[in-house]
């Protein structure tokens, strides 16, 4: 018996199918080439021409998936990768003031080492998630932005201050 790839099972399938094979001869052959029951499932879903006799399944789950795909495929398309999008690496749609408030945190994540490395991008972070909400006002929103920028200069500082004293032995 010979195995193949699901990448060189799906280029036999459409061969198959161009010439006229059933699904059953197809589900058959699959078989025999090693594959699972669920395997073969999702490579004939894969690779199933589209056509009239096709989209009319005798299952009606199968059918209600195929009805739907293209409101998964618009949805995915729409709604799921701006949310992907919006992620802590996206400045496109900051406002100069926006940058000047999350500029601090971002230094501390650059110049900080470790330590400051650790509290910046957690600050960095956090920065950009408050300035991205929608639900408060610019200036709240600043506002709340610097609080964090300081708090996380006075953290910075205090952890800092801690690990250098166990550094040198300040603490026993």
């Amino acid at each position: 018996m010979d195995f193949i790839t699901q990448d060189q099972a799906k280029i036999y399938i459409k061969e198959w199918f161009a010439a006229g094979e059933t699904e059953d001869i197809i589900k058959t052959k699959l078989a025999n080439y090693g594959f699972v029951d669920i395997t073969i499932k999702s490579l004939l879903n894969e690779v199933r021409p589209i056509t009239p006799e096709t989209n009319k399944i005798s299952n009606p789950a199968d059918q209600a998936l195929r009805e739907n795909d293209h409101l998964l495929s618009e949805q995915t398309v729409s709604q799921i990768q701006p949310e992907k999008v919006k992620g802590s690496f996206n400045f496109k749609n900051l406002k100069w003031y926006e940058w000047l408030a999350v500029l601090p945190a971002f230094v501390l994540l650059i110049t900080g080492g470790f330590i400051g490395g650790a509290v910046g991008a957690i600050g960095w972070i956090f920065s950009l998630k408050i300035i991205r909400k929608e639900s408060r006002s610019i200036g709240t929103k600043i506002f709340m932005v610097i609080g964090l920028d300081i708090l996380c200069y006075i953290a910075y500082f205090i952890l800092a201050l801690i690990f250098e004293g166990f550094i040198f032995g300040k603490f026993k």
